[in-house]
């Protein structure tokens, strides 16, 4: 008889019982976001390693010890995105974006950390990110509240981790853990 295959160490799967609350939270965020004139934008999982070289800097705990990297059949460096800041900034720059007068983004989805895991740290975890470019002299009205009226509209109540924002000029951004299984451990910075 064959061994069970278990999930790898850092990672769980998203049971029926749980997804109501994932969808409910995800349902939360994308009408507070739009209350506020955010618009979604997806960004892929995997990008070139580079990208996070470039942004988070060569020597730091995340791009030496932290990133899932490999090159693939084509010589690629590739990296699954350990926070989506970068690949949002990437993608507005190639996609000719910046030339917008003012833009108000969020994406949420996996991020992936090579990490020993322990409680409340996993190699794969989900955060919600808020990118606005263009606004001079700070954030636009709203994104300091933005994570606590999605996470209290959800159910989230005290256990959802706390605020992490940036003051890079002139684009400003706030990230969010938005895994409802992590039982408020943290945001992922």
């Amino acid at each position: 008889m064959s061994k069970i295959i278990e999930p790898l160490r850092g990672v769980h799967d998203v049971l029926p019982a749980q997804a109501p609350a994932w969808q409910y939270l995800e349902r939360s965020a994308r009408e507070v976001f739009a209350a506020y004139g955010y618009e979604e934008f997806r960004v892929p999982i995997i990008e070139q390693t580079q990208l996070f070289k470039r942004s988070i800097g060569d020597f730091t705990d995340i791009v030496e010890k932290e990133m899932f990297s490999f090159i693939d059949q084509g010589e690629d460096h590739i990296t699954l995105r350990p926070e989506a800041t970068a690949g949002v900034v990437r993608a507005m720059i190639s996609n000719g974006l910046l030339r917008e007068n003012r833009l108000k983004v969020w994406c949420m989805g996996p991020m992936f950390r090579r990490e020993r895991p322990q409680a409340g740290r996993y190699r794969q975890f989900h955060q919600i990110d808020a990118e606005a470019f263009g606004f001079e002299g700070g954030l636009p009205r709203a994104p300091d509240g933005l994570f606590c009226r999605a996470r209290s509209r959800a159910g989230c109540g005290q256990q959802a981790p706390a605020a992490h924002q940036s003051a890079a000029h002139p684009r400003q951004q706030e990230s969010r853990d938005a895994d409802p299984d992590r039982g408020g451990a943290g945001a992922a910075r």
